[in-house]
């Protein structure tokens, strides 16, 4: 961790109530500064709080590097909201910092960008690419739309400060909710994220057509799971293996503890 970050560390600390022990840096400034609105902004540096502590509201803090004449820096609070009740939509899962810090990396300027988030949860990875100006759509079962529309709610005016949007709706997978999703299938996106959606085999039929119907010439689809006791590996193999997409295992990205982890981007041949 930078001095830089280590300081705003201590302060955010201070100021909710938590000890440096429990706050955990999400991504370090690491782009050039860039001018904006008088200000000299670099990347932002988000730093997660230990839900243990928090309770509840579990925050992802956003510290911003603005240099001014008083040399103040700001930061932003990222609130999620735990469901135990919307079973594992509304855990945070340690992929979720993962994916979309390895997407910024990878895709750079995301202003305007179109983003679907498949089985969102709580929707952290979508918040995050949100509040760097992308258009993003949060989807899950319907079961999970309270837990979404909670962190939109809670992030809409943050997020629209840096430009972005986000906004939620249901969307189960397969081919018998084709007539309630129509209008969401029917977009085009640049992103489709899915973070964990890999881990119930009786869905992968339903998941595959899913990602047929969303992936499209232009569309770079990013799958972020764990090997699990089936083998996760199997189905994105089979995806390779189609005559529809190719698939590249992304390397080399900070796993935030998750064990056995991957990331792929995957895009259609269609494109190439």
């Amino acid at each position: 961790m930078s001095k830089v970050v280590g300081d705003w560390v201590t302060r955010v600390a201070l100021d909710l109530g938590v000890t440096t022990d429990e706050l955990v840096v999400v991504d370090d400034f690491r782009s050039q500064s860039v001018k904006d609105n008088g200000c000299q902004r670099g990347n932002n540096s988000a730093v997660l709080v230990n839900f243990q502590t928090f309770g509840k509201q579990y925050a992802v803090v956003r510290v911003e590097p603005i240099k001014q004449d008083n040399q103040e820096q700001c930061y932003e609070v990222i609130r999620l909201r735990l469901d135990h009740k919307a079973g594992v939509g509304g855990m945070l899962w340690a992929l979720a910092l993962a994916l979309p810090r390895v997407v910024i990396q990878r895709e750079g300027d995301l202003r305007g960008k179109q983003v679907l988030v498949l089985g969102a949860g709580l929707g952290t990875e979508g918040v995050m690419l949100a509040s760097r100006g992308a258009q993003v759509l949060l989807t899950d079962l319907p079961e999970v739309l309270p837990t979404m529309e909670y962190t939109v709610k809670s992030n809409q005016s943050m997020v629209q400060n840096y430009g972005g949007f986000l906004t939620s709706s249901s969307l189960p997978w397969g081919p018998s909710s084709l007539e309630e999703c129509r209008n969401v299938l029917r977009m085009d996106f640049d992103i489709v994220l899915g973070c964990e959606i890999v881990y119930n085999e009786d869905a992968l039929p339903d998941l595959l057509w899913t990602l047929r119907q969303v992936v499209r010439k232009k569309t770079v689809l990013y799958l972020a799971l764990e090997d699990r006791y089936f083998s996760c590996l199997q189905f994105v193999r089979e995806l390779g293996l189609s005559n529809q997409f190719l698939v590249e295992n992304v390397q080399d990205f900070d796993t935030f503890g998750a064990e056995d982890p991957y990331i792929f981007s995957i895009r259609s041949r269609i494109s190439q």
